[in-house]
């Protein structure tokens, strides 16, 4: 155990690091590289994929229709084309939603795509992380007493500026802190007791443990654990293709079962024409 308060102090501080460059990544993830992921994987890959699942799905509305007129032939009755359609349409009705969810967050994707959007050059995306984890430093409401509206609102623009990726603005929110506040860092020197520390401590384990938690789910979710495929255009391409090879099979399955279905109709229609004709 830690027993001095220049020792204390200087676990405090290593604490206090750790979750600032936590909360860094967290909001890297969450404001900037899983949002990339996601947009890449629908502009990219999401097409095809949409569009082999409506076939997925046209296949089982088919087969389910196939399965029904079946059902009447065996008792030799006539098939009540309109029926069993509307019974196959209710069935999968949340099967249709599910894909018009997905076609939604593939045409949101694509309007990103082309959208103007902030590309940082190395050194000033290294600036921008370097102001921003100065700011969070004195603003995060964990980091800092001073829970005033006028320190949370500078919060919420440094994050927004973070998030766009705007270094200027970043910049000219640092400025404006170092105006605003000038006493901040006399304040974060100021002379804590042993208990102050311990207490400290006991909190930012908490936040830390936190923290890491929210970021070993979002890189254990989707789009992360696609990150290897997403950002390799050779993968890419590699995956693109394999979808497009399943796509003319389920073309062909589904071509095939909708002749059949309508095969079904013209015998029925024959049929009746035929005893029609007899009477």
């Amino acid at each position: 155990m830690i027993d001095n308060v220049e020792a204390l102090q200087v676990h405090y501080k290593q604490l206090e690091n750790e979750f600032t460059a936590l909360f860094e990544r967290k909001n890297y993830l969450e404001g900037h590289k899983i949002p990339e992921l996601t947009k890449r994987y629908y502009a990219v890959l999401g097409v095809f994929e949409y569009r082999n699942n409506e076939l997925t799905l046209a296949i089982m509305q088919m087969q389910h229709l196939l399965q029904l007129a079946q059902k009447y032939v065996n008792r030799d009755g006539i098939i009540d084309f309109e029926e069993i359609e509307e019974i196959t349409k209710k069935k999968f009705s949340e099967y249709q939603r599910n894909l018009k969810s997905q076609l939604d967050e593939i045409k949101l994707a694509q309007m990103k795509v082309r959208q103007e959007t902030k590309v940082l050059s190395d050194d000033d995306a290294k600036e921008l992380k370097a102001i921003y984890r100065f700011l969070i430093k004195s603003l995060h409401p964990d980091l800092t007493k001073d829970d005033s509206s006028e320190r949370k609102e500078f919060f919420e623009q440094v994050m927004a500026a973070y998030k766009n990726g705007d270094l200027q603005l970043m910049m000219a929110l640092k400025a404006m802190f170092e105006i605003q506040f000038p006493d901040d860092e006399e304040q974060a020197t100021e002379t804590k007791d042993e208990q102050d520390y311990r207490n400290e401590i006991a909190r930012f384990e908490e936040l830390i443990k936190q923290q890491k938690f929210e970021i070993k789910m979002m890189e254990s979710a989707f789009p992360y654990t696609m990150k290897e495929l997403l950002m390799d255009d050779e993968l890419l391409t590699k995956k693109r293709a394999e979808l497009e090879d399943k796509q003319v099979v389920l073309e062909a399955t589904l071509a095939k079962m909708e002749k059949e279905y309508q095969d079904l109709k013209l015998w029925q229609a024959e049929s009746q024409d035929t005893s029609w004709s007899e009477f």
